[in-house]
This record gives C-alpha cells, structure tokens and sequence, in this order.
C-alpha cells in the first residue's frame, strides 16, 4: 500500500500547525477533534493550549509515533461513532481520488446511508472528512483544515461547496498558489476557517481572502501572515508583492468559490448584469423542430450544473452545431418549478474556440530559412511570445507536410525539409503520438486546424498568461492565413454574430474585462489559463442595434481599435486612443 496514494498521508509542520491553532478564536474548548492524527502535531499543539479539556482523535495507520501524550483511537475517523459535538475540529485530511482510496472506504460509502447523497465515484477522499466534520461541529464550532484549494472550484465538489455555505459561513481563506507547503506535494494549498452557525443565516461577516502573489516559501511567511489579518480589520484591501488580500461577502451558491474584492463586487455584478441584455433571438433544434429562445434562455451544461434545478428539467437542444440546454416550460408548469434566472451572454456564444496544433517537437519544424522551401512546405505560425496586445509581432514560418505519405516521397519532392527534418529523427519518434502510428515528419495532433481555416480574421491568446507580474492579458488580431500552435487559443467569430471582430477584441482587451477575469477567470498561482471553457464564460456585452447611440458607439470602437493596431510603437498617441477606447467599452457595460 502507499500510504501517500491510498491515505493522503501528508505531514504537517510545527509553524503550520502554530498557526492554524491559533487562528481559533475559542478560550475554552470543551471537546476538540483531530480526525486524521497522524504523528500528532496537532495533538501536542492542543494539549498545551490552556482551554482544551478533552481531545478526541484517529488515525488509520498504527505505523505512526504518536509525539504527544494524547491517545489516538486507531481506526477510520469516517466509521467513528459520536456522542457529543465539537467546539473545534482541526487537521490536515486526506486527498485521495476515488480510484485510489481503500476498498473498504469505497464498500462503506456505498453501504452506509449516510454517504448515499454526499459521496460518489467521482468524490474525493477530501469531501467525506470535510462533510462528517461540519456535521460533527457544535453551533458556532470552527473547522480550521489546510487542504488542497481544488474542492473550492471543482464540478464534482459542489455538494460538498453547498453543505458548508448551507451549514455555516467561512471566516478566512489563504491560498498559498504556487508555494510548496508541503515537500513532494505540488498541489495548490489553501488553509480556511469554517464556522457553523444554523441561525442568523442573513448578518453573516465577510470573508477575509489572502491570495499569496509569491512563489517560495519564506522563514517569516507566518509572522507576515499574522500581521495582514490584523491589518484587513482595518481595511479592506492590502496589494503588494507578496500577497493581495482583500474581504468579500459569503458565497451564496454551489458554484466555484471566485472571491471578489467588496470595493470590485458591485463591478462584477453589472459587467455580468449588462452582458445579459441584448441577447438575440436565436433557433435552437430539438431533433426535427426548431424553437425560437433569447439566447440568455439557452444554458451550457456547466451552467445548468451549478443551477439549482435537476437536469430532468432540461431539453437538450443544438445551436451553431453545439449542444445547449433550455428549461422545459411544460414540465414546469406541472411541478410548479421556478424558472432559472436568465444568463449572460459569453464570449463561447459569439466565437467558435480551439487550442493550437501540436507538432510535438517545435524546434524541428522551424523554418530558419525561407529560401529553402517551397511556399506549400510551410505554414505561417504565430506562437505566444510573438503575440502583443490588440496584434501580433512576428508570423514564423513552420514546415508542415502532413499531406505526405512515404518517406521516399519526402526524399523526391521535398529534399530539403528531409535535409532539415532528419536532423531530428531520434527524438521525432520519441514524441507522443496519441496511440497512433505517425511519420517522424508529420505534426502529431492537428486538432482545431480547420477551425483556424475557418476565417482570416482570428484573435489568437496565449494558453497561459501570467497576470499577476504583467497587469494585461494579450488578445491579438491575427489577418491571413495563420495557424496557433499549442500555446495559444484561437477565436473564431461565429457567422451570425453581427458585432466586428475588432469590437470583440477592444472588449477582451480592456481594463475591465481584465478586472472579470482576475477575479472570475481561471487563476493559479498568478497564471490566467485560456483554454476553452474559462474563456467562454467571459461575459460579452452585445450591441443593441436598433439604438443609434450603441451603434454608434460600437463604430467608434472599431476605429480605434483599427487605429491602435495600426500604430507601430506604445506612444503617448496609443495610450489616448486605449484611454478612448475603455470609457466607451465602461459606458457600455457600467
């Protein structure tokens, strides 16, 4: 058995431990629960705090030293029986994916009825401690746990997101991003505070959010720590290089926790609200019959996830080739549902969205020399560090010769990408070819090459976009006949859409979809990642066209945003013509 995959067995530091002991806010503590024990730090820490009169804990392995003089019960926390609740229940829990948990865990999840609406066979190991620990807390009781930060975004955590928000209301959240707090654990950890609290449900506090910006731990990372939760009684936000820590109201639903800054909620809401009107009548299909729907009626499956209505609910429906889902009103009517609050428009609706094609080795296929290859030997390729904000830099040239099926074609009819490619032969074949037989001169993947075809006008993104150091997301316009690679994400502007392309980029390009995104996109560690689900769920504001003044203002867009693009350097020039550009995308949206 490994005890890292089978138990999540992970151990704490002493400063961690320090920490998190004090950030109880209890004098007497009648009962405290440790519920996976392993050596015992928490245990040492808890019997040296003058409040705490009793301290029950488990833990699985009976390999452990136990390094305080608290006794373990050693058996699993989640098949322990409980006569009393908790003033506090503090640890380190287990995370362990489905497939890698116990068989006997597994057996008693699926036996006991207890589990039978909580745990599933994509839960993990995480969820069973986090929802037997809210059970097990007294009213007021706090939960204090570092964890991994993935059940606070995750589909598959919403049960678990809505058990907690249902049971109580969370005091803090640090989120350590890229620092490792753990040796051999890359995941991203976070240490909240949870307090139960069945009354009062309506006057709960805010939320005090840390966001560390830094990438290493540091010696004095608790002492700072300590010093900022002091300070945000005072204010609401601290920004500097290390950390962004800010308060914000509770979460109010199952979806992704996405903490906003209070002095940035009321932004949020009315760039969302704004992108829910003027959203066009569309047909959608179901089987043989076309209905007619706003499009703000027609929900993603990641939408109709996170609503709090059953799936049954639901029509499938197709749009644009993709799948949606609408609310079926007659079904409605019968078990006197009410119906799901019209959504904003993203930017999924109006652009088709793919990831770049996949070569497998870049450096073998870079053209370094034009002159030595014929034009259908090669294609224009624009890579993310050539992309610039509103445009690109540079178009490099690859080769690409899928088209060709031998190698004694390639020697015949293309002797010098034979010449360039056989260079790299060795690793060529060494690449991962997605459980297929590939020739060492083909690109491995090709995926979203006919949607790049699709247009000569795409806007081109980087994957991945270090926001926290830059302060900017680089959206191109890409003209011509140019492919991404797998570093960038491309946008393809659907044929209905009536609003320019270049109105589309002056949108995703401003200063306050940028604000959206830090907050509401998909974040690690400082990185933005572009792939085709968060960037679909940027909220667009569309144009009324039957209203003179928002046409007018969707022209003016477009001209400046034409102008920057034709302008060659970052002058005073194109930050008046940006500076024009963001009070006509705020005039829209706020």
């Amino acid at each position: 058995m490994d005890k890292v995959k089978n138990l999540g067995q992970v151990f704490t530091s002493d400063q961690i431990v320090n920490f998190m002991g004090n950030l109880s806010s209890k004098n007497n503590i009648n009962h405290a629960l440790e519920p996976c024990a392993g050596e015992g730090v928490f245990l040492k820490y808890l019997e040296q705090h003058p409040g705490v009169k009793n301290i029950d804990a488990f833990e699985i392995d009976t390999t452990l030293e136990n390094v305080s003089n608290v006794p373990i019960t050693h058996e699993s926390f989640l098949s322990s029986k409980h006569s009393y609740k908790y003033d506090l229940v503090i640890g380190n829990p287990p995370y362990v994916r489905w497939k890698n948990i116990l068989k006997p865990m597994k057996e008693e999840f699926k036996s006991d009825d207890y589990w039978s609406d909580k745990i599933n066979g994509q839960s993990d190991l995480l969820y069973a401690f986090l929802f037997k620990s809210i059970d097990l807390l007294k009213e007021n009781g706090e939960l204090i746990f570092i964890t991994p930060s993935f059940w606070t975004q995750t589909k598959h955590s919403k049960k678990v997101r809505e058990y907690l928000i249902s049971k109580g209301y969370l005091e803090l959240i640090i989120d350590f991003n890229e620092i490792r707090m753990f040796k051999n654990v890359s995941s991203n950890i976070i240490i909240f505070k949870f307090v139960k609290c069945s009354k009062n449900k309506e006057n709960k506090p805010p939320i005090k959010i840390v966001n560390f910006k830094t990438k290493k731990y540091y010696d004095d990372i608790f002492n700072d720590l300590n010093n900022i939760l002091k300070e945000l009684d005072a204010c609401d936000l601290i920004d500097n290089d290390v950390v962004e820590a800010f308060t914000c109201d509770q979460f109010k639903n199952n979806a992704p926790f996405k903490p906003v800054p209070s002095n940035k909620e009321k932004m949020i809401e009315q760039i969302e609200k704004s992108s829910t009107v003027n959203a066009p009548k569309i047909k959608v299909s179901e089987g043989n019959s076309d209905i007619t729907k706003s499009l703000n009626e027609v929900y993603t499956k990641r939408e109709v996830d996170f609503l709090s209505f059953d799936i049954k609910n639901f029509k499938k429906v197709k749009f644009c080739d993709e799948t949606y889902y609408i609310f079926d009103n007659v079904q409605t009517k019968l078990i006197a549902n009410p119906v799901p609050p019209k959504r904003y428009v993203g930017l999924g609706d109006i652009v088709k969205i793919g990831n770049g094609m996949v070569s497998g080795l870049d450096k073998a296929f870079k053209v370094t020399n034009d002159a030595d290859f014929n034009d259908d030997e090669t294609i224009n390729v624009a890579k993310a560090n050539n992309l610039d904000k509103y445009t690109n830099k540079k178009i490099t040239k690859y080769i690409f010769v899928n088209d060709v099926e031998t190698l004694d074609i390639l020697k015949k009819d293309h002797i010098n990408v034979y010449n360039q490619l056989i260079n790299f032969e060795e690793n060529l074949m060494k690449r991962y070819c997605y459980n297929r037989d590939i020739p060492y001169w083909h690109w491995v993947f090709l995926r979203n090459k006919h949607l790049m075809e699709e247009s000569t006008e795409k806007i081109f993104v980087p994957c991945k976009e270090r926001i926290d150091k830059r302060g900017y997301i680089r959206f191109s316009l890409v003209e011509g006949n140019i492919y991404a690679t797998q570093d960038v994400t491309a946008l393809v502007k659907k044929s209905w859409v009536k609003e320019d392309i270049k109105y589309i980029l002056a949108l995703l390009n401003s200063d306050l979809l940028f604000t959206w995104i830090k907050y509401k996109g998909l974040i690690r560690g400082g990185v933005a990642e572009f792939s085709e689900e968060p960037l679909s769920y940027i909220p667009i504001r569309l144009i009324d066209w039957d209203n003179p003044v928002e046409v007018d203002i969707h022209n003016e867009i477009v001209e400046l945003t034409q102008k920057i693009i034709n302008k060659k350097s970052k002058d005073e020039e194109y930050n008046t013509l940006k500076q024009n550009i963001e009070k006509k995308v705020e005039e829209l949206y706020l």
